[in-house]
Order: C-alpha cells, then structure tokens, then sequence
C-alpha cells in the first residue's frame, strides 16, 4: 500500500494510540492536520510552542491518557525547540507519557 509521508506519520501516531495532539498550524503541519480528522485524532490549536506543551502536559496529568506536543512553524528548528523546553522540563520532572515533536520547513 502506498502512502504518503504525511499519512505514514499519521499512521505512526495511531499506532501508538494517540487521539489528541497540541500545538501550532503552521506551513509544515497543514498536510498532516488535513490528515488528523478523518485518522480519530484532535488537534488542539493554541497560541505558543510553550502552551501547547503545558496543554500537553495538563490533559496527559489530568486523563492518563498519552498526548503529543506538536510544534510546527516556519522558523529555525531550534529557535521552536527553545520555546518547548519549559514544558519538556516538565514532562521529565514528573515522568509522563508526552511525545513532543518539532516540525520544520
């Protein structure tokens, strides 16, 4: 079966049975969250590559259920890897289940 790069990603993401993903549409993720209704997973849009992690962070402490922070925009990789890493100290502070992805054009 061929697929394309945006669904082979997707299909990972179900794989390990995600249904909520947070963070930032941007020129890199249009492809992939054109993807993410019809595969069962929400996407949750916020304002900043930080509160997309703590959104992350929050509904994983607060369901159990394993979550992934997406950050995507146009902009050098690690400028956005910055902005995540208040909420990536905190995933590892309390050991939880959080993937975070940067996604960069």
């Amino acid at each position: 079966m061929k697929m394309t790069t945006e669904e082979a990603f997707v299909k990972t993401l179900q794989m390990h049975g995600i249904d909520n993903a947070f963070g930032i549409i941007g020129s890199a993720m249009m492809p992939i969250s054109d993807i993410f209704p019809d595969a069962g997973i929400t996407f949750w849009d916020c304002a900043h590559e930080t509160s997309g992690g703590m959104m992350a962070d929050g509904f994983t402490r607060a369901t159990g259920i394993f979550t992934i922070s997406v950050d995507a925009c146009l902009v050098d990789s690690s400028s956005l890897s910055l902005h995540s890493i208040v909420a990536l100290l905190s995933y590892m502070s309390s050991s939880l289940s959080v993937c975070s992805m940067v996604l960069a054009s």
